[in-house]
């Protein structure tokens, strides 16, 4: 029967692309504008603040400040995109690609500030004393930003998926091997589950977008006969 459902889903929404992609671009408009997307900004300030104080206080690192910008991109993005987007209303049609954008800012961020934390470790034993602290973080970001997709065809948010797993990858062996290679199950891990959360995302969008069509549909039915 759930089977039945989410074929039913499936079937309607590509019948009717346009108006669900329309749809879904109204949807992340309003999730760029939303507190969730809000609060992921202010934890990105207060994470750039906090691993700045750790770099300069207690590690002595000489480019600790840099890790302040590390996260400027997607701030910048989420806290201008209300006021931007009133000005220039065409830019919602684009907002799915945005908010792909901040994801992807987002990660370079985070590799960005792994870079600075390293470039700071004065001997091998400082270097790997620090990897300890930062284990376990490489799969929750690419969660986070995995999850949340507004594009029609779930294969869209798919192969974005998998080029945000490889970039990471591909920034963690650039910053430092040996923490690239002690984070790998870490990659895989936060690729599969944001690929679980991203396709349980995808089925609520549809599903919702079935339900409110087809009870506007009904609606409109009854209007017709009265």
């Amino acid at each position: 029967m759930k089977y039945t459902q989410n074929q039913k889903y499936s079937e309607y929404c590509d019948a009717h692309g346009e108006e669900f992609s329309y749809e879904l671009r109204n949807e992340a408009s309003q999730y760029m504008t939303s507190w969730p997307l809000r609060l992921g900004a202010i934890l990105m300030a207060v994470s750039s603040i906090a691993t700045y104080l750790d770099a300069a206080v207690e590690r002595n690192n000489p480019y600790a400040s840099y890790t302040l910008l590390a996260y400027s991109l997607p701030i910048v993005f989420i806290v201008t995109y209300p006021v931007i987007s009133l000005a220039f209303s065409t830019l919602e049609k684009y907002s799915p690609l945005i908010l792909d954008s901040i994801f992807l800012f987002t990660l370079a961020g985070y590799c960005f500030t792994l870079y600075i934390i390293f470039s700071g470790a004065t001997s091998e034993e400082a270097l790997a004393a620090l990897y300890p602290s930062l284990l376990g973080q490489v799969n929750i970001i690419i969660l986070l930003t995995s999850t949340f997709s507004f594009h029609a065809k779930y294969i869209i948010t798919l192969i974005r998926n998998i080029c945000f797993t490889m970039l990471v990858g591909i920034g963690l062996f650039l910053v430092n091997y040996e923490f690239a290679i002690l984070n790998q199950v870490q990659l895989i891990q936060g690729f599969f589950t944001g690929a679980i959360m991203s396709w349980i995302f995808f089925n609520t969008l549809r599903a919702r977008f079935y339900l409110k069509s087809t009870d506007a549909d009904t609606r409109q039915h009854l209007y017709n006969q009265l």
